[in-house]
């Protein structure tokens, strides 16, 4: 699609009402329209959750600064990517001198970040990227309520490995305060794929947005640390999705509560129904049952 066709589409999609504009968006992404009055599937409770879920914690979790001081009250000082720099604003260029490899990114959405692995000979297109992030809104099409509510700012951070060796990226998917799967990102930028695993490290036949990764991949030497950390984040919460890094010592990335906006598509199909089972009965809204 055309980029100016795609935005004007994503317009007319965040000027509908929520549930028509999210039915719309999974019909087109997964061939059926959701049921968002009695939600089966995982993407149609995250959906559901979308509509309904306002809890007032939500913004802080998944604003890239602000989470930060939580993970450290919750987990210690130790799981924490120390923040080189933050602001609305680059500092001047003789000031960005902050030591590589590091990331520049927004901390009110996703995959706006740009990474640095060396010397930058020219700034102004990243200048250009990072003005149009902090000007901008997360894609309001998405209805994803609590990146409204974000601050703007720009934040910079050391990068966990190097280009030709990037830390793997382990996502733990937490239902009603327990990691049921955990997905890894591999080789980001020479070929990115994708792997599954249960709580045990075994691997699972699932395929979602990349290629499966073939290898047999070890598990991460802290992997209970690392399932023990993501569960004490996920706890009171029906689901979460924690991002950690083994670089070392577990290391926080960030939170989410809107995993693929509700319109990842899986194969085999029936995962959508089998991890829609996991959440926790009763309570699509994203609390957990109170104990």
């Amino acid at each position: 699609m055309h980029p100016a066709i795609r935005t004007v589409a994503r317009f007319g999609l965040s000027m509908l009402p929520s549930e028509l504009s999210l039915s719309v968006r999974h019909r087109e992404r997964h061939g059926r329209w959701p049921d968002l009055h009695s939600p089966k599937t995982f993407n149609e409770k995250v959906l559901y959750f979308k509509l309904h879920e306002r809890n007032p914690l939500l913004p802080t979790l998944i604003d890239k600064i602000l989470v930060k001081d939580w993970v450290r009250k919750k987990l210690g000082d130790s799981w924490v990517t120390p923040t080189l720099w933050w602001g609305k604003e680059l500092p001047d260029r003789s000031q960005r001198n902050w030591p590589m490899p590091y990331v520049i990114k927004a901390n009110h959405g996703s995959k706006w970040n740009v990474f640095v692995f060396d010397r930058v000979s020219d700034w102004a297109g990243i200048e250009a990227d990072c003005k149009t992030w902090v000007t901008s809104r997360w894609h309001p099409e998405l209805h994803e309520w609590a990146y409204g509510l974000i601050d703007p700012n720009l934040l910079v951070e050391p990068y966990n490995g190097t280009r030709a060796n990037p830390a793997p990226d382990c996502k733990f998917y937490v239902f009603g305060g327990r990691v049921e799967l955990v997905h890894v990102d591999i080789d980001r930028f020479t070929g990115h794929t994708r792997k599954y695993f249960d709580r045990n490290w075994v691997p699972q036949n699932i395929q979602s947005e990349f290629p499966n990764d073939e290898r047999d991949l070890p598990a991460p030497p802290h992997l209970k640390e690392m399932i023990e950390g993501a569960e004490e984040l996920g706890k009171g919460f029906a689901f979460a999705r924690v991002d950690l890094y083994d670089c070392g010592r577990p290391l926080f990335g960030e939170m989410t509560f809107y995993h693929g906006s509700g319109l990842c598509t899986f194969n085999p199909v029936s995962t959508d129904l089998t991890l829609g089972a996991l959440w926790p009965a009763g309570d699509e809204s994203g609390r957990a049952p109170r104990i």
